[in-house]
């Protein structure tokens, strides 16, 4: 969140914006819709580049606080898309590729041997001090 202004593809004022390009616009009651071609139109000194254009580059998103200040069912619009965006990066696919079964396999195997070399090594320096 932060003290910018955004737009959709239609220059209609959004509430916020996604790293997509998707902007949200509030829909008068609570609620919001979704419209491409969503930007940043203004911000103070250097807001845009330093913080907007780094939330989306990280596949984040950016919000107009201006537009939950104002309250009411502006508020719940934004509080509503705010969640969508956050719930769709919780459940939304992995950034991280799962490893394959022989990577994991390989992972364990290694894990293995070490917990027996360190088991030989305690052993053998058991040995030492009792000698």
């Amino acid at each position: 969140m932060i003290n910018a202004g955004f737009q959709d593809g239609n220059g209609n004022t959004s509430l916020g914006i996604d790293s997509t390009g998707t902007a949200y616009l509030a829909d008068g009651s609570g609620g919001f819709t979704k419209n491409a071609g969503g930007k940043a139109v203004s911000g103070f000194g250097s807001t845009i580049p330093d913080y907007v254009d780094v939330a989306l580059a990280t596949n984040g998103a950016a919000w107009d606080l201006n537009q939950l200040r104002q309250g009411g069912d502006l508020a719940q619009s934004f509080t509503n898309g705010f969640i969508d965006v956050k719930v769709q990066e919780v459940v939304g696919p992995p950034t991280e590729e799962v490893p394959e079964p022989l990577t994991i396999l390989g992972t364990l195997t290694a894990g293995a041997f070490g917990t027996q070399f360190m088991r030989k090594r305690k052993k053998m320096q058991a040995a030492k001090s009792d000698a």
